[in-house]
């Protein structure tokens, strides 16, 4: 079941946009200064790489993989806000 959750929720951010360093810079100073849907972008943005990780971890210890991936997202949010642009 859970190598299933980790298939459906892959399947569903397929098509997520990669930003290069620069675009991903402007969205992230947008982010901060409240703009919802640059921080969606960026959040849509390393989906995948946090599910793939989620997915290696519950495999491991037999956390659910929707647990970890919503505490990868809350990690993304957090890290968005505290990125230093300086």
């Amino acid at each position: 079941m859970k190598h299933n959750a980790e298939h459906f929720l892959l399947s569903k951010c397929k098509n997520q946009k990669f930003f290069t360093k620069e675009e991903q810079l402007a969205l992230i100073s947008k982010a901060k200064k409240g703009c919802m849907r640059s921080r969606n972008l960026l959040i849509n943005s390393v989906i995948r790489f946090v599910i793939m990780q989620a997915g290696k971890y519950s495999r491991r210890t037999g956390i659910d993989i929707e647990e970890l991936v919503s505490e990868g997202v809350i990690g993304t949010i957090e890290a968005i806000q505290k990125f230093n642009l300086n």
